[in-house]
């Protein structure tokens, strides 16, 4: 019997210990906002990221602007990194898309909180600006 208690009870702590170490690695990757301004140019993913890669600028404002509008993820293209940070909405169920179009193709100043997860970088901008 005493074998058994023994037995039932390192497993039971063996288990305690199974399930917090995933918890505690959670904790740890929980994104931390760092609130800060970005500069760069305001490109849609589709564009960017997809088939056709690498489109932006002027000459890719009008496809840019559409693919916007039917949903496709605004980001901005980092002045110094040349890396993308996507912009996140304030709210659930909210458009993040709205505030950027008239900012496509324009280089902007951003002003908002950066989390990094898994490798991406996104903004919950409070402010944006276009860059003169």
């Amino acid at each position: 019997m005493k074998r058994f208690t023994l037995i039932n009870g390192l497993a039971l702590a063996l288990l305690a210990v199974g399930v917090s170490l995933p918890m505690r690695a959670q904790e740890k990757e929980s994104p931390k906002a760092k609130s800060t301004t970005i500069i760069g140019e305001v490109v849609d993913t589709r564009c960017y990221i997809g088939d056709d890669q690498d489109q932006k600028g002027s000459k890719h404002k009008a496809c840019a602007e559409k693919c916007a509008k039917a949903g496709a993820a605004l980001a901005i293209l980092q002045e110094k990194t040349n890396k993308l940070v996507l912009i996140m909405p304030k709210e659930d169920a909210e458009n993040p898309n709205t505030k950027f179009i008239p900012y496509i193709a324009k280089n902007v100043l951003v002003s908002g909180k950066v989390f990094e997860v898994g490798g991406m970088k996104a903004i919950i901008p409070s402010a944006v600006k276009e860059k003169k």
